[in-house]
């Protein structure tokens, strides 16, 4: 990684007037906002293309979006392995499991499709039938 130049907001942000505060906010809950309504084909992480290795595939978005912002994020970025720690700490590190990209396409699958799929019954996704048995 590399360091940004600035100044770290926690540094600053006790002496910052109240309308500054809330404009870092609203920006904040913009840019997530936007990163949070996007979706894409591959499950795991993102990274630069130019910072891609093996294993690592175009990242498609699924997302209703316009045709420029899906090629961008086509010709900029590369789908992976899952990069939160979690998955990466102490004897998990060593285990022997497909952290992405592709983990969804090999084992999981609709359970619409599914082979012997049953629909739930009615009873069964009765919030009311719940509370009764939690009442029992």
């Amino acid at each position: 990684m590399e360091a940004a130049c600035g100044m770290q907001l926690a540094q600053v942000w006790e002496n910052m007037d109240l309308n500054d505060r809330k404009s870092i906010i609203e920006d904040r809950i913009g840019i997530e906002k936007r990163l949070v309504s996007v979706s894409f084909s591959l499950y795991g992480s993102l990274y630069f293309i130019q910072d891609s290795f093996a294993g690592c595939k175009s990242a498609e978005i699924t997302t209703n979006i316009a045709a420029s912002g899906r090629d961008d994020v086509k010709r900029k970025f590369v789908a992976g392995p899952i990069a939160l720690r979690e998955f990466w700490e102490k004897e998990r590190s060593q285990m022997p499991f497909d952290r992405g990209p592709s983990w969804v396409y090999k084992y999981a699958s609709s359970t619409a499709r599914a082979p012997g799929y049953m629909k739930p019954s009615e009873a069964q996704r009765s919030p009311r039938e719940h509370t009764q048995l939690l009442n029992k």
